[in-house]
């Protein structure tokens, strides 16, 4: 998976604004409708596939795909988002096992959920 991440060919459209922690905690859904994100950073521009993770946790493998097209997501920016997703998700499982389980655990999620895309 990581050789095809970066393997994938670069974006070329503009840098995107991108949020970096879009999770479950940083967003406001009443009545299922969003609403709100909240954060403080890490605000960037990059390539859409940094955004990613996002669709992967919090949608099933069929909205997950509208929210790619929405980002402008092409194969390449999918094939780029798993392996930055996937290389951050499997840092935060030891770095925040017993500090914060939660994250390692979300980090457990993401690479079960991009994995799953695969199969």
């Amino acid at each position: 998976m990581w050789d095809e991440a970066r393997d994938a060919e670069p974006w070329h459209g503009p840098p995107t604004w991108f949020h970096g922690d879009l999770t479950e905690g940083n967003l406001i859904v009443p009545d299922g409708r969003l609403s709100g994100v909240l954060g403080r950073g890490p605000f960037a521009r990059a390539t859409p596939a940094c955004e990613l993770a996002s669709a992967w946790l919090l949608f099933d493998p069929a909205s997950c795909e509208v929210c790619r097209t929405a980002v402008g997501g092409d194969d390449a920016t999918s094939r780029r988002g798993r392996g930055w997703n996937v290389s951050v998700a499997a840092l935060a499982i030891p770095c925040c096992r017993d500090s914060v389980p939660a994250f390692a655990q979300r980090g457990g999620r993401l690479i079960a959920a991009v994995l799953s895309e695969r199969s």
